[in-house]
C-alpha cells in the first residue's frame, strides 16, 4: 500500500515550499509567538460571535496567519501519520515535578508529557478536512460584514488551542540538546 503524502502548502506564506513538519513548526514560531497566536485566535473568536462587530484589522494580515495555521495543522497532521519519526526526535519527557511550560493549560499531562498524544487525540476524532473547513470557516464568519448569526462548527476551538501548544513544546524540546534530568 503507498503511503499518501500530505501538501504542507507552505509556499502560501514562505518564499519557499517547506516539506518537513517539524521545520513548519520552527518556521511557524520565527513569525509570531505562541502568545501571538493564542491572541488571533481570540480575536478570530470574539469576531465570530459577536452579531455587530467585524474583525478590524486587515483582511491580509488575516488571511496570512490563516495560511500559516493551515500549514501547520497540515504539519501536525503528518506527525501523527508518521508516529516512528516523533519517536526518533526524542520530544517526550518522563514524568517529572518540574513543569516550566505548564502554563500551556489547554493539554492534558499526558499530552504535554507526551506532545504527540496531542495530534493522535485530536485526528482520531477528527479529519485533516474538517479541520481545514472549519479554520477557514472561522476566518470568513470573522471577515463577513453582515452576520447572520448561526454557528453552527463541528469542532471545538480548543482543538486549535492545544494543536499550537503542542507545537510550541515540539519547538521548544527540539530546539534545545536533550538533558538526561529533564
Amino acid at each position: 500500500m503507498k503511503a499518501i503524502k500530505i501538501p504542507l502548502e507552505s509556499h502560501l506564506w514562505t518564499k519557499r515550499g517547506i516539506k518537513c513538519p517539524y521545520k513548519i513548526i520552527k518556521e511557524m514560531f520565527s513569525s509570531y509567538s505562541l502568545e501571538s497566536y493564542k491572541t488571533f485566535l481570540n480575536e478570530y473568536s470574539y469576531y465570530v460571535l459577536e452579531i455587530k462587530k467585524r474583525y478590524k484589522g486587515t483582511a491580509g494580515d488575516m488571511v496570512y496567519r490563516f495560511f500559516i495555521l493551515h500549514s501547520v495543522f497540515r504539519a501536525c497532521y503528518t506527525i501523527f501519520k508518521k508516529p516512528k519519526g516523533f519517536e526518533k526526535r526524542k520530544l517526550t519527557v518522563p514524568k517529572t515535578d518540574n513543569f516550566n511550560d505548564f502554563y500551556l493549560g489547554s493539554l492534558t499531562l499526558e499530552e504535554y508529557l507526551n506532545p504527540y498524544m496531542t495530534f493522535k487525540n485530536i485526528f482520531t476524532m477528527v479529519s485533516l478536512e474538517d479541520l481545514d473547513y472549519f479554520s477557514a470557516d472561522y476566518i470568513q464568519d470573522a471577515l463577513k460584514e453582515e452576520r447572520i448569526f448561526e454557528v453552527h462548527y463541528q469542532i471545538p476551538p480548543i482543538y486549535l488551542y492545544k494543536l499550537l501548544d503542542a507545537c510550541w513544546l515540539i519547538y521548544k524540546r527540539s530546539s534545545y540538546p536533550q538533558r538526561n534530568d529533564v
